[in-house]
């Protein structure tokens, strides 16, 4: 595909020379900025790579073909958390599931709505201080299926 300023050029029968002109000037004004754009973090890097979550207070992983619970941080500084959790015991509301590093934290407490056993509401709670708690009591069993962002404390 190359660069995304290239298209056909308007050479042959019918074209004026002057629309032929004005279109090389374009490619030469906007080609290296085009280059430079797509080298960038967001354009033209792989993104970042997933960090596994360690799972506090009686949460665990949940398999059966769902996904670990992860994140990661993007070039716009964003944090992505994703994945499943389970609770065999049950816990009350105000657990804490997981913990995010220094540098993955929001400036201020976040609270998302995700979803739990599959069909019922269930609410994180992201802390300054990295903890993600739960807001409502999970089941004996309980399940967690996840996905948030929020811009990380720059």
């Amino acid at each position: 595909m190359g660069n995304p300023t290239s298209f056909p050029r308007l050479r042959g029968a019918g074209v004026p020379e002057e629309l032929a002109r004005a279109q090389d000037n374009v490619n030469i004004t906007l080609g290296p900025l085009a280059e430079a754009v797509s080298k960038t973090p967001i354009m033209g890097a792989a993104p970042p790579p997933w960090t596994p979550i360690l799972l506090l207070n009686g949460f665990t992983v949940t398999g059966a073909g769902q996904k670990d619970p992860e994140f990661q941080k993007d070039a716009l500084g964003y944090v992505w958390c994703g994945g499943a959790m389970f609770h065999a015991a049950g816990c009350i509301a105000g657990t804490v599931a997981f913990n995010l590093p220094m540098g993955y934290r929001p400036r201020k407490a976040i609270h998302f709505a995700v979803k739990g056993n599959l069909a019922t509401a269930q609410f994180f709670n992201v802390e300054a201080n990295g903890n993600v708690s739960v807001e409502v009591a999970v089941a004996a069993n309980g399940f967690t299926d996840f996905y948030f962002s929020f811009l990380a404390e720059q």
